[in-house]
């Protein structure tokens, strides 16, 4: 496993089970941004790409933190299920199954999707949450 693909595991460790109970608990929360902050390079950016080619782009760590907020804001539960971890070097994907409850909602909804984490420096400069597999591994250069 490279020194990215290690930092990369490392983070997402600290993904909490529910996004949402964790927007509630302060302690949670800053354990979690302290990695990334480590982790981050200066430049560090956030995109959240659906299917449909909608992007929205964040900056810094805030900004991280304010995607998912704005991603999970219309759930009463919202966490990742991490299945597979691939290295690529500069690029590492995470292959990922979305598990939410939408506010108000009788079913869960459940979404394959991937994050794609491009380094510069053995620093995180820009993740990308991508609801298409295929598209984050074709963003970080890796076959589908």
């Amino acid at each position: 496993m490279s020194e990215n693909a290690g930092i990369v595991r490392e983070l997402i460790g600290t993904f909490p089970e529910d996004f949402i109970a964790t927007r509630a608990d302060p302690a949670a929360r800053a354990r979690a941004t302290a990695v990334l902050s480590e982790a981050a390079h200066p430049d560090f950016e956030t995109a959240m790409i659906a299917a449909d080619g909608w992007t929205m782009e964040r900056n810094g760590i805030d900004g991280f933190v304010g995607a998912f907020d704005e991603w999970t804001v219309g759930f009463e539960r919202f966490g990742l299920q991490f299945e597979e971890l691939i290295d690529g070097g500069e690029v590492v994907v995470v292959l990922v199954r979305q598990r939410g409850m939408p506010r108000g909602g009788a079913a869960e909804i459940v979404t394959e999707s991937a994050g794609a984490f491009f380094f510069r420096d053995s620093r995180i400069e820009r993740v990308e949450f991508h609801l298409d597999r295929a598209w984050a591994l074709d963003a970080a250069g890796l076959e589908a």
